[in-house]
């Protein structure tokens, strides 16, 4: 026992309740967390406000006792020195509680310190071998208390919140009542696990074959930061924010229900057409989280756990085509790949043609449907805890969260600050609003009328072109135009060299306010069916000369021919894929690896070498003889060989 923790990766003893194998998303989630170089991805801190009296100590007894009744917040994860990742349920523990007091500071002193808390919380991490792996913190403040609840998303999903703190409060009730709560017991998530391992896989992989046939890897460029008046929401360090008005709220329930698709259906539509103004292709692929829980299973919808999974969406884009039928034709495959949703991402790729160190897609959308909608949760007394805000980081380079609460729906934008600026996530935001708002006055038109530029700005830009070359206004707006104030555009900004297939009249402009700073700027032209024109804006940049970085010396062939090292690991590589490589240029993702399969990889050699290598040198190295130059930068020739003599003779 560490600090009120259990450490299931140390040799103390542990009160051991199950032990079972991840689910798919679980997989995935662990080696995200475990490619990652910082904490955040995956970590979820939900902040609930309270007005009134809190009682820390029932607080915490009540949040302990609701744990222990869910073996899935009982669980850690052990992923070396096993033959594949498990989760390990402990019979008992307790939820560590800690407490700030802010209550001299001023309201604002008050919320910038909560933020530098928020800030530090989540760069201490949790540790996946400890259980619980979850920390509350009372910040105490003159108004009230703000409650933290830090937790790893290896444990539970968004569905799995609500149902949580309803039996905490419901708990902390009759702990001041001195009565028992009286809740019922609930099914284990091991009765899901057990479930899963018995799904047959054949069908979903033949289906996502079908599925997949001719994609490829789908990539987001980093995109321009377009203008002041089109960006919408906020935006900083990895996480943007826009509330839609409560009149656009309402209109969107209105077109999905008119038009028989869900809320979510509309969405995933609306993101897929940004994309393909944004990208200027028509093939769009993104991922979609899923909720996981089948209808086999009674009760699963009060089961506390990891049931969601994220599965391919992929929209084909035709600018003829009847919006209506575009979301239904969504929908429809939405609701065709409910049957197939149980398999792992990673096994969902192996059926494509996109190499497995390529990722398939990078971005996702998550439809937030939880029990309940804007829920607060009653302590009694009139004290509720009120949810301020969710704060999550997500590795994948843009993840869309939608809330759909009243009367405003949220929109929150998860980002790659290394790829996308604070500017560029506003304007997106912006312009996703945009495609939104055009989606609901054109649903009974044709997708070519669903805009992502608002027309004011549009008019702007090609009077802005018209000023740069006087002299091209007929060829850049086309002679069936003729007004260029009246002409609507699609602007997409991309990354792209050479032009497009398809794209015509390519006219070569200069943007003043750039010329002399290295960026060289194309305007392209072409014609939609309705007559309209799309411009697509290639921008490419000067880019700075790469940072010199040291690289292992890789040893020849003929220097590893005798090395202990080199069997060792050919042993373990057989171990892990279940077949023989050929040579010390053996490529670990060629000969049939992928992410699970790595994890495993460095768990093994983690364990072999006692050395600190992690997940991400599997993927940079890929090959055995680099691999073994990994090991001898970090422990030196002679310890790795040391190591192997070892663990050959013993």
């Amino acid at each position: 026992m560490i600090g009120g923790q259990y450490d299931v990766s140390t040799s103390q003893p542990v009160d051991v309740e199950d032990v079972y194998p991840l689910t798919p998303m679980q997989n995935g989630i662990l080696f995200h967390t475990l490619r990652s170089q910082r904490s955040g991805p995956y970590l979820e801190q939900f902040v609930f406000d309270m007005a009134g009296d809190l009682d820390g100590a029932r607080f915490g007894a009540a949040w302990t006792a609701v744990v222990n009744r869910h073996p899935a917040l009982r669980s850690a994860f052990v992923w070396e020195g096993v033959d594949e990742p498990v989760q390990v349920v402990v019979r008992g523990c307790v939820v560590p509680v800690a407490e700030i007091d802010l209550t001299d500071l001023s309201h604002d002193d008050a919320e910038r310190a909560l933020a530098d808390f928020l800030a530090e919380d989540r760069a201490k991490g949790v540790p996946i071998t400890e259980v619980p792996l979850m920390r509350l913190t009372l910040v105490r403040h003159a108004a009230g208390t703000v409650v933290v609840w830090t937790l790893h998303h290896l444990v539970m999903d968004g569905w799995s919140m609500p149902i949580t703190v309803r039996e905490v409060a419901a708990t902390y009730r009759a702990m001041r009542s001195g009565v028992d709560a009286a809740l019922p017991t609930p099914r284990p998530f091991h009765d899901f696990v057990t479930w899963l391992a018995a799904q047959p896989t054949s069908a979903a992989k033949r289906f996502w074959r079908e599925r997949l046939t001719g994609a490829a890897g789908f990539d987001v460029q980093p995109l321009l930061p377009g203008t002041e008046d089109e960006r919408r929401g906020s935006a900083r360090g990895g996480r943007g924010y826009h509330d839609l008005s409560p009149e656009l709220s309402s209109a969107l329930a209105s077109t999905a229900q008119q038009c028989k698709v869900t809320l979510n259906s509309l969405f995933q539509t609306a993101w897929a057409l940004l994309l393909a103004r944004v990208t200027g292709t028509t093939d769009v692929l993104f991922g979609m989280t899923v909720s996981g829980r089948p209808a086999d299973i009674a009760d699963a919808d009060g089961i506390v756990g990891v049931f969601i999974n994220t599965v391919p969406q992929r929209v084909s884009v035709d600018e003829s085509q009847p919006v209506r039928d575009l979301l239904r034709d969504v929908q429809r495959r939405l609701l065709d790949s409910m049957p197939f949703q149980q398999i792992g991402l990673t096994e969902i790729q192996a059926c494509s043609d996109v190499p497995v160190a390529t990722p398939l897609f990078d971005s996702i959308v998550v439809f937030e449907n939880y029990p309940g909608e804007n829920p607060d949760f009653d302590l009694g007394d009139g004290a509720k805890l009120v949810v301020r805000e969710i704060v999550e980081d997500a590795d994948y380079p843009l993840t869309l969260t939608v809330l759909p609460r009243r009367p405003s729906i949220r929109l929150q934008l998860l980002y790659d600050a290394e790829r996308f600026t604070d500017e560029t996530t506003t304007t997106l935001l912006g312009r996703f609003e945009v495609v939104l708002e055009t989606l609901v006055e054109h649903a009974d038109g044709l997708v070519s009328g669903v805009d992502a530029v608002r027309p004011e700005y549009a008019r702007r830009l090609v009077a802005r072109w018209n000023d740069t070359e006087p002299d091209l206004p007929v060829t850049l707006v086309g002679p069936a135009t003729g007004d260029p104030a009246g002409l609507r555009v699609h602007l997409l900004d991309h990354r792209l060299e050479p032009v497009p297939a398809g794209v015509r009249g390519a006219v070569h402009l200069v943007d003043r306010a750039t010329a002399g700073s290295g960026i060289r700027t194309e305007h392209f032209g072409r014609h939609l069916p309705d007559g309209t024109i799309t411009f697509l804006d290639l921008t490419a940049t000067v880019a700075e000369p790469a940072p010199s970085v040291a690289t292992p010396a890789v040893p020849h062939a003929d220097q590893l021919l005798g090395r202990p090292v080199v069997q060792v690991i050919a042993d373990l590589w057989a171990e892990v894929l279940g077949r023989r490589i050929t040579g010390p240029e053996s490529d670990f993702f060629s000969d049939g690896g992928d992410s699970l399969a790595a994890v495993r990889l460095v768990g093994r050699l983690r364990m072999t070498f006692e050395t600190e290598l992690d997940v991400n040198a599997v993927f940079e190295a890929r090959t055995l003889r680099n691999v073994v130059a990994l090991l001898d930068q970090e422990l030196g020739p002679e310890r790795v060989d040391k190591s192997a003599r070892e663990q050959i003779s013993g």
